[in-house]
């Protein structure tokens, strides 16, 4: 870890305190106010950050058949896109997708769509863990709210923010029946979850330099293996688990068949492998279908 001088320090409490007063300030309004405002903010300001051209750069390599116009529509649609999941995040411990009372939105579309329920159903009833593996598309966090409410234990991956007091206010705002673990200490604790009968969520698409290079959209990409070594590791089905944003602050969460299983006579690289490119196959399904709504902002392919 890098060092933390004074003026790393004051910009981490800058940082930290900027974070809290907005996730504040969305508090103070109900979700979908907070949604919007989000969405405004993010659509003014984003395109005058320097991550808007990483993005711009990744669209332009992998949807080339994209024109500018077409560009611009996907990058205004992924900036409404964040700005909305930023001003939700301090909501989603009031919601349940699961509870009649839940308001749709305004216009009547549902809060919530479910599909594939009878996934966590049987796995209950049978006492088995999985693994749900999912992605940065729509606000990701709903997966995780949906598995939880459903009664599903659950143990979640999360990547530490770099600056530790913003981690900290995130955290704070972290459902409060759910466990999460840091991805840099997951390995063990994840087997551990396993053992107290608790499935494994994660949301594993972005790059991993010292992962192996796997077709993404398209383009090798280094790519986290945990899930697929986890879940070979321990025989466990691998879920897909898509979420959508359907309009506003509403959601369709999709539960999708569980993973082929890599054939037993490959050896545990080759199945790993196999079991990475199926999961990154669903992935790029997903991204083309709305690529609006994915984090284009990440450095995914190498250079």
């Amino acid at each position: 870890m890098r060092r933390r001088t004074p003026l790393r320090r004051f910009r981490h409490a800058v940082e930290a305190i900027g974070l809290h007063s907005a996730m504040a300030a969305s508090r103070a309004l109900d979700i979908d106010r907070a949604s919007a405002l989000g969405s405004r903010l993010l659509r003014t300001l984003g395109p005058r950050m320097p991550l808007h051209a990483t993005a711009e750069d990744n669209l332009r390599r992998i949807l080339p058949e994209l024109d500018a116009a077409g560009r611009d529509r996907v990058l205004s649609g992924m900036w409404d896109n964040l700005g909305r999941l930023v001003f939700e995040f301090p909501h989603l411990h009031r919601l349940d997708p699961f509870r009649p009372q839940v308001a749709p939105l305004p216009d009547g579309t549902p809060r919530f769509q479910l599909e594939g329920l009878e996934v966590v159903e049987g796995l209950r009833a049978r006492g088995q863990c999985a693994v749900f593996a999912s992605a940065h598309l729509a606000n990701w966090e709903i997966g995780a709210l949906v598995l939880t409410r459903a009664g599903m234990p659950m143990t979640y991956v999360y990547r530490q923010a770099d600056n530790p007091w913003a981690d900290d206010v995130i955290q704070s705002y972290r459902l409060e029946d759910a466990e999460f673990v840091r991805k840099r200490h997951a390995g063990r604790a994840l087997l551990d979850a396993l053992r107290r009968g608790r499935s494994v969520g994660v949301v594993n698409d972005q790059k991993l330099t010292e992962g192996p290079l796997v077709d993404f959209l398209g383009v090798p990409a280094g790519t986290a293996p945990m899930a697929a070594s986890l879940a070979l590791r321990a025989s466990l089905p691998v879920f897909p688990l898509r979420v959508q944003r359907t309009g506003g602050a509403a959601f369709r969460v999709t539960i999708e068949p569980a993973l082929p299983t890599p054939a037993e006579r490959g050896t545990q690289r080759e199945r790993r492998l196999a079991l990475l490119r199926s999961l990154n196959e669903r992935y790029s399904d997903w991204i083309r279908d709305c690529p609006e709504q994915w984090l284009w902002i990440h450095r995914r392919w190498p250079a």
